[in-house]
């Protein structure tokens, strides 16, 4: 999972082998820094629903996530969702104390919420894997 800081807005991604899922992007607060005049410009959006990438990407069991890019704190879980846009229901956190977590859950759909801040500001994304 990479989670990286850009002018406008953060990006977030997912990959596994060739395989690339961009993360759905949730609420969000973000500076876009300096402007002329040394003025600040930044904006802040409340995202309807939890929106998920479609279709989830494939992952085995024990499959593990490495966390990269420039976040300086990232909070994820795995959470399941009972209906399109619907409430998340949240089984367990990632641990990225050791730079990655493996994937440890029964063969279902699941999203993975994250919550990413970076200098610039912070943002929610959502992922979708069905572990096999």
């Amino acid at each position: 999972m990479e989670l990286v800081s850009r002018p406008n807005l953060p990006t977030a991604t997912l990959t596994s082998g060739t395989d690339v899922q961009v993360g759905a992007r949730g609420s969000y607060c973000w500076s876009r820094g300096s402007q002329k005049g040394g003025t600040s410009s930044g904006m802040c959006a409340d995202a309807a629903g939890v929106t998920v990438p479609d279709p989830p990407m494939a992952l085995a069991r024990g499959t593990g996530i490495k966390l990269a890019g420039d976040a300086t704190k990232v909070e994820a879980s795995y959470a399941t969702q009972a209906t399109p846009g619907g409430e998340l229901h949240h089984l367990r956190h990632l641990d990225f104390s050791s730079g990655s977590d493996v994937i440890d859950l029964p063969p279902g759909t699941y999203v993975i919420d994250v919550f990413a801040t970076f200098d610039r500001g912070d943002s929610t994304f959502e992922f979708s894997i069905r572990v096999s």
